[in-house]
């Protein structure tokens, strides 16, 4: 007598696609050495005929920038696998001008992980990690955002889990430009003078090794 053997879904759609070509032609000249003369787009999904998703392949990569990773979901949409693994930096170790808007932004390199997978604990961890970074007037030696926690899904009736602790450490953070100070003359006008302490020289009104203002 064969015994009944439990449904095992199917692949109903799968999708695919791909994309390559130099984009530089439509973005600015400075994000040329980002992207570079190709930028390469790859993923791989399918959906299955329970609802669940699997995304088997998923990957960007440019001059600076090489994104990998994959996910399922149940069916339902929550995670039961995240992994994704993404990397900032110049072939050459020259500093990255990230395509972004607003000051100028450059790095070093930059790195960014996130895994999580139900078969093998309810455990997520995530980390982004960037060194030497410059905007504008700001600069930073190094900065880490990490985090980890617990991701379950509700089963019978419970309710799902998503918990976790995240930390924030920054390394050496300085401004490119010297601080500013007010000082007032005798008309009770306020005047903004920009100092340079390593120097002990004032750039204004007001020299700090005499202690006299030329008003």
């Amino acid at each position: 007598m064969a015994s009944a053997q439990p449904d095992t879904p199917t692949f109903n759609r799968q999708y695919a696609l791909d994309l390559s070509g130099d984009i530089s032609p439509l973005l600015h000249p400075d994000f040329k050495g980002f992207f570079g003369d190709a930028v390469d787009v790859t993923a791989r999904a399918s959906q299955l005929s329970d609802g669940s998703i699997r995304v088997d392949t998923l990957s960007m990569q440019s001059n600076s920038l090489d994104l990998q990773g994959d996910l399922m979901l149940a069916p339902g949409g929550w995670p039961e696998r995240i992994a994704l693994n993404g990397r900032i930096a110049s072939p050459d170790g020259a500093p990255v001008h990230l395509p972004l808007s607003g000051p100028r932004t450059m790095v070093s390199s930059a790195h960014l992980t996130i895994a999580y997978d139900a078969a093998t604990g309810d455990l997520w961890t995530a980390r982004a990690a960037l060194a030497d970074l410059t905007q504008g007037d700001l600069i930073i030696d190094a900065a880490t955002l990490s985090g980890s926690g617990q991701l379950r899904a509700g089963a019978e009736g419970a309710a799902p889990l998503f918990d976790g602790a995240v930390r924030f450490d920054v390394k050496n953070i300085q401004p490119t430009r010297p601080p500013r100070v007010r000082r007032r003359n005798r008309h009770g006008f306020d005047r903004c003078i920009a100092v340079q302490l390593a120097k002990r020289r004032c750039l204004g009104d007001f020299e700090p090794e005499t202690g006299r203002r030329r008003l």
